[in-house]
């Protein structure tokens, strides 16, 4: 936060607009968490054939895909 204030030219977190500091710290926070996420995918991730999505009417077609994928 001190940051942030310093940056905007703020004194004190009361002048703060909360929607203006949320849209300046989401960025940052996503990039500091990008090597948790790629470690998560690297592990636990499933690349799904996309042409496929359009005919998915169902739970059970869902799953189909998610299984095909892990085969």
């Amino acid at each position: 936060m001190p940051q942030y204030l310093e940056e905007q030219g703020l004194s004190k977190p009361e002048e703060i607009v909360p929607d203006d500091y949320f849209r300046w710290m989401f960025p940052r926070l996503v990039e500091h968490r990008l090597p948790r996420y790629q470690e998560i995918a690297d592990r636990f991730g499933v690349v799904l054939d996309a042409t496929r999505i359009d005919d998915i009417h169902s739970e059970t077609e869902f799953l189909e895909l998610i299984c095909d994928a892990l085969e």
